[in-house]
């Protein structure tokens, strides 16, 4: 087993934060992903898991018509026209009232699992 410090350094995590800092430094990942088109990160996911143990050719094939799939979304045009007037995208998720009837299971004890989040890990 290694430790979030030695999980950093050979690239396992992307950043490692203080236990106390987790929760926040978690959000901050998430909003950043959030802003994201999420067609491009349902098929970038899609892609890694067919990366993983796929055959090299298909997963061309399916990239290259995966990207020309997208570029006639709606989400490819917003992403366009931010960039060329240099707009920021919106965080779909800030605008969002809180649902207060759903439970925030990552505010529960005991529901932080392993010590690595999603590419973050917190040091013990």
């Amino acid at each position: 087993m290694i430790d979030a410090n030695e999980a950093e350094r050979i690239g396992l995590a992307t950043k490692t934060v203080q236990h106390e800092d987790l929760q926040s430094a978690s959000r901050d990942l998430a909003e950043r992903i959030a802003v994201n088109p999420s067609l491009a990160l349902r098929f970038m996911k899609e892609g890694l898991r067919k990366g993983t143990f796929g055959d090299v050719q298909e997963l061309g094939g399916w990239a290259i018509e995966t990207i020309h799939r997208l570029m006639k979304t709606q989400d490819h045009k917003m992403g366009v026209a931010n960039f060329l007037e240099k707009r920021q995208p919106v965080n779909p998720f800030t605008a969002r009232p809180k649902n207060p009837y759903k439970a925030n299971l990552r505010d529960t004890p005991g529901s932080h699992g392993p010590e690595q989040h999603g590419g973050l890990a917190h040091a013990a």
